[in-house]
């Protein structure tokens, strides 16, 4: 698979679902909340989401997640399909089409529930009083206006 299949292929899925092509990345509007996807290569390719909150900065043309409020990888938003994440995106190992298969399965549904209710201020709260940001790079004030809500 080439990595221009592979990003064409997740984005498609991820635009069947509401989210707009942007740039390099794919977003979609919710509840004061704006999620961008993005896909980018380090020394392997990466699945990222990043989180714009509107109340802190109104509407975002970024295209870039980092450049969000909020961003991690989508294998830390799900642990428990790590391992699928990271094989689907390994494009020259020997299990990499079984992951891709299982990723595009997964992301219509159980991680389009997930994206869908933490992209809200509400779960984005819950998610940071849960733990489940511990590994998101986030602004300080994100964190505050979080915890504050």
């Amino acid at each position: 698979m080439t990595s221009e299949d592979f990003k064409r292929d997740i984005y498609g899925a991820l635009q069947s679902l509401g989210f707009k092509k942007r740039g390099k990345s794919v977003y979609r509007d919710q509840e004061n909340v704006m999620v961008l996807v993005s896909i980018e290569k380090a020394s392997r390719w990466h699945i990222d989401v990043g989180f714009w909150l509107k109340f802190l900065g109104g509407e975002t043309t970024t295209d870039r997640h980092e450049k969000t409020h909020i961003y991690m990888r989508l294998d830390r938003i799900f642990p428990m399909y790590r391992d699928i994440i990271r094989a689907a995106c390994d494009l020259g190992a020997s299990d990499q089409l079984i992951g891709y298969t299982k990723l595009l399965e997964l992301l219509p549904t159980v991680m389009d529930g997930k994206l869908r209710s933490m992209g809200t201020e509400e779960g984005l709260k819950t998610a940071l009083r849960d733990g489940h940001l511990s590994h998101a790079l986030s602004l300080l004030e994100a964190r505050k206006y979080l915890e504050q809500l």
